[in-house]
């Protein structure tokens, strides 16, 4: 059957019964006898998705082989074609020494971008020290791109070191990453000096700006870095010094290159002693509100506690309104102190699930519970664990509006047999993906009208995505293609100018077309099946709108974004 074919049968067929898929808990890398195998640190990015429908992963590890850490300290590039039953390493950093890192995909969904930090056999005196490095990887190729990797900020000394990298790329393909300091800034930073601080560098494609100090308050460590793709703008939380360590955050608007006004959790009558952790994380629901899930100590509950708990950022407040209980465990966590065994993650549809094991009971189990403003769902028992540690590290798998279902990397500490060094795990069903690509195009009078994915697809179910900020009760074209490479003899994207469409950009072929309705809100929801063919299996469909927006343009048209789809 052709392409063709296949996708008018995706408009065409009668929707059948959604399966559940089945859970997977597939090896990422498994450490060998002698060795240490880590995955990334919870609050930043461990996994990501490329347009051909393949899931990527960063691991580290230690073959503590020589006893020198510039030779023995690696970080894997991972790939799994099979939406996560099974997995492959695809390369090393050309670094050496390397430590942990965040990746990203671009916004076509070809190109991979990543940052770590790592000593590249560097020293002061005898001791290693940090810089950050970025690297760019082409998923088309599987090769990295250029000879050589970026020093994005050189550490100097035992004192001038630098680490903890987190990074995001935004629609328009503008690389934002963080990262943090030790004693001494950066000599070109933005911003008054200060130790254990945070900055913020960022490129537009002629280079990387100076690194701009993103905490207000005395210091700000562990960035978790989101792109905010509703106000195209990069949002961070952080600790911050205040209230005997606290929980900071602040919005950063690419286009201007302004810092918005940082924002603290407050903390709660008798807060002597109720000290946060080191690791904030950050996810946005399907309303664009900002949730921060973060760890304090209770000194004043009898007995003490810690406590795991999440607070709500509207869009646009200036103060965080809701701050809810998740879940209490063993004194101590919150403080100077990082912990890994709590995460964030998000399901294309927007739904915020908190994932997290109990340091009480020694990481045995998986817990997640569901964060909605009426309330946390009860908890549900994702994985009950046979070993110690089992669930030591949990990385949830957070991008925004795009994705699969609900996945994590897990890194286990647990020894099995001869096999002591631990293991990273994909937590989650074999699902389908959807990747927004691109970016859509605006007009004076008008919004950029936006293609969001609701659910991942999978075969025999369904794909729904909901278009938005059109005109209001106007109707709008649902393009459907085959590839994102070409269209006839034209290269994509294709520049829509000529037609009428100053400034839209088509990003894919069109094999067939369908229409749908906005309400009065300019909003639409879309929901196709998928036939449940096993030639559809891992074939991407590309999707992208066309609004009718009267006087926009000379063709009263405005194009989406473009989504990507691939099911399992």
């Amino acid at each position: 059957m052709s392409r063709t074919a296949l996708l008018s049968l995706v408009l065409a067929a009668t929707l059948l019964p959604v399966p559940s898929g089945h859970a997977q808990d597939s090896i990422i890398r498994n450490a060998a006898p002698t060795e240490l195998m880590r995955g990334m640190l919870s609050h930043t990015k461990s996994m990501a998705r490329s347009s051909d429908g393949r899931l990527w992963a960063l691991t580290w590890n230690d073959t503590k082989k020589t006893g020198s850490i510039d030779k023995d300290r690696h970080l894997w590039l991972c790939v799994s074609s099979d939406g996560g039953q099974s997995w492959s390493v695809v390369t090393e950093t050309r670094s050496i020494g390397e430590a942990y890192g965040s990746l990203a995909i671009g916004p076509l969904g070809k190109r991979l971008h990543i940052a770590w930090y790592g000593n590249d056999g560097k020293k002061a005196g005898t001791a290693f020290i940090n810089s950050v490095f970025y690297a760019a990887f082409d998923t088309t190729t599987d090769k990295w791109e250029g000879t050589a990797d970026t020093i994005i900020q050189p550490a100097l000394s035992d004192r001038e070191q630098y680490t903890d990298p987190d990074i995001v790329v935004t629609a328009d393909g503008v690389v934002v990453m963080s990262f943090g300091n030790r004693y001494v800034a950066p000599s070109t930073a933005v911003g008054p000096a200060g130790s254990w601080c945070s900055y913020l560098v960022w490129n537009k494609g002629s280079g990387w700006s100076k690194p701009h100090r993103i905490n207000v308050d005395g210091s700000g460590i562990g960035v978790d870095l989101e792109y905010d793709v509703r106000n195209h703008g990069v949002d961070m939380c952080y600790r911050i010094t205040t209230g005997g360590y606290g929980t900071g955050y602040r919005h950063f608007d690419v286009a201007t290159e302004k810092f918005g006004t940082e924002i603290t959790i407050p903390q709660l009558a008798g807060a002597s002693g109720k000290y946060h952790g080191n690791r904030n994380h950050l996810a946005f629901d399907a309303n664009g509100d900002m949730w921060v899930l973060y760890v304090r100590n209770n000194k004043t509950a009898s007995p003490t506690v810690s406590e795991l708990r999440v607070a709500l950022l509207k869009q646009g407040a200036t103060a965080f309104s809701q701050d809810l209980l998740v879940t209490t465990d063993t004194y101590g966590m919150g403080g100077n102190v990082s912990s890994y065994n709590y995460s964030l993650s998000t399901l294309p549809d927007g739904t915020v699930w908190a994932l997290y094991s109990l340091k009480k009971e020694t990481y045995q189990n998986l817990y997640g519970r569901i964060v909605r403003t009426s309330g946390l769902t009860p908890r549900l028992t994702l994985r009950t664990g046979t070993r110690t540690s089992q669930f030591a590290w949990v990385s949830g798998h957070r991008p925004t509006l795009q994705g699969g279902g609900l996945h994590a990397m897990i890194t286990d500490f647990s020894a099995i047999g001869t096999l002591v060094g631990g293991r990273n795990l994909f937590l989650g069903p074999v699902s389908g993906t959807v990747l927004r690509h691109g970016s859509g195009c605006d007009a004076k009078g008008f919004s950029t009208p936006e293609l969001y994915p609701v659910e991942a697809p999978m075969l025999g179910g369904k794909l729904t995505m909901l278009a938005t900020d059109h005109p209001a009760s106007t109707s709008g074209i649902l393009l459907l293609g085959a590839t994102d490479s070409k269209f006839g003899p034209f290269n994509l994207p294709l520049d829509l100018s000529g037609l009428g469409m100053t400034g839209c950009r088509l990003w894919q072929d069109v094999v067939t077309t369908g229409l749908y309705s906005c309400d009065a809100t300019g909003q639409a929801k879309i929901t196709l099946p998928y036939p449940k063919l096993a030639t559809l299996a891992g074939v991407p469909i590309f999707f992208q709108g066309i609004a009718v927006a009267p006087t926009a343009n000379k063709a009263s048209l405005l194009a989406t974004n473009g989504l990507t789809s691939i099911a399992h």
